[in-house]
């Protein structure tokens, strides 16, 4: 896991549309994850999802990311602002 900034341009960054292709799938959330040499705790932040993309990419490795709780919002459908 890279921890990441993508950026404050827009309100929100869809991760699971069908116009950019990304095809985010949920696999988990927990409190704790372990990624390399690295240690996330996120018990006082609601936990952490981790994800797979099914993109289409020519890559031979699966793109995992994980997003902390409450930098995640969940929203039906998102609109230009």
């Amino acid at each position: 896991m890279n921890p990441l900034n993508i950026g404050n341009s827009k309100k929100l960054y869809p991760i699971d549309d069908y116009q950019n292709d990304l095809m985010a799938v949920p696999l988990y959330k927990t409190n704790y994850l372990s990624w390399g040499e690295e240690k996330f705790f996120a018990n006082n932040r609601g936990g952490i999802h981790v994800f797979i993309s099914l993109s289409e990419k020519e890559v031979d490795h699966a793109d995992m990311f994980a997003i902390y709780a409450d930098d995640l919002v969940y929203q039906t459908s998102i609109t230009e602002e």
